[in-house]
């Protein structure tokens, strides 16, 4: 709600008028998802490794990514405005030289900034392949020490770096388009934020199960298998298209690079 100075005036003894608020409702359809491991007792038996809690933290990986994926998807889904790298008007016209750069990361912070007075610091999400041509950037010369950052603000995992209004974190679940299969060309997303952008309504928290050897009665009768797995059910929406900015750029590390590394 924006007021005028003139409506904002007051008159002595006279009681101004007010203003309505209003309050939108903004659904989600909830999606359950989830996922199992089978364990043989061969493999339990003869690996060295603690296979069941390794297979346990896998999961818990693979749920995570699913779960960013699901709200990425939503995100990608929405009306949010986007910033192309380079001077590509649109994903399809992006070349491999527009890669992620300070400016583009001060850009969409301007934009942020621009809707409204705000002290809050902006979050900034990238793929460490992203993050590789920004902390390459000419321009980029300002790094803030993680230990000294520590000190004065609470930060989360994945968090690199920060400029002047936001926090940059990395992220391997950030998600590229595929725009063309034969030439690996794959655009990044860089997702850029403020408090209220998005929510996710929880109607099942992320729950973890294991069912031992035997669990499964006389379908286990001599012991064979136990189960690892996961489940959850929420929605996400986008609550306020412009407190969400996407950068779209090419990345000079692709993921074809990584698989020359194995």
């Amino acid at each position: 709600m924006k007021t005028t100075l003139a409506q904002a005036a007051l008159t002595e003894g006279v009681t101004p008028d007010g203003h309505t608020n209003v309050v939108k409702t903004v659904t989600a359809v909830p999606v359950q998802l989830g996922d199992y491991s089978i364990i043989s007792d061969v493999l339990d038996v003869e690996t060295l490794l603690p296979i069941i809690a390794a297979q346990g933290r896998e999961l818990a990986n693979n749920a995570g990514r699913l779960i960013d994926e699901y709200i990425q998807d939503t995100l990608a889904n929405s009306s949010i405005g986007v910033i192309y790298a380079g001077d590509a008007a649109n994903r399809a016209s992006l070349t491999a030289s527009d890669v992620m750069n300070l400016d583009l990361v001060l850009k969409a912070c301007t934009f942020l900034a621009s809707q409204g007075q705000t002290g809050e610091r902006f979050k900034i999400i990238m793929h460490p392949n992203v993050f590789l041509d920004y902390a390459k950037s000419s321009s980029t010369n300002t790094w803030l020490n993680k230990l000294i950052y520590e000190d004065f603000k609470g930060i989360k995992d994945g968090f690199v770096t920060a400029g002047v209004n936001y926090d940059i974190y990395i992220s391997a679940n950030v998600k590229p388009f595929l725009v063309d299969a034969d030439t690996d060309f794959n655009v990044y997303p860089t997702y850029c934020f403020r408090d209220g952008a998005y929510g996710v309504g929880t109607l099942q928290n992320l729950q973890t199960f294991y069912k031992p050897f035997g669990a499964a009665g006389t379908e286990d009768p001599l012991n064979q298998r136990a189960t690892v797995g996961w489940k959850c059910m929420y929605g996400c929406a986008v609550l306020n298209d412009l407190f969400i900015v996407r950068i779209e750029s090419r990345a000079g590390t692709d993921y074809k690079w990584q698989e020359d590394l194995n």
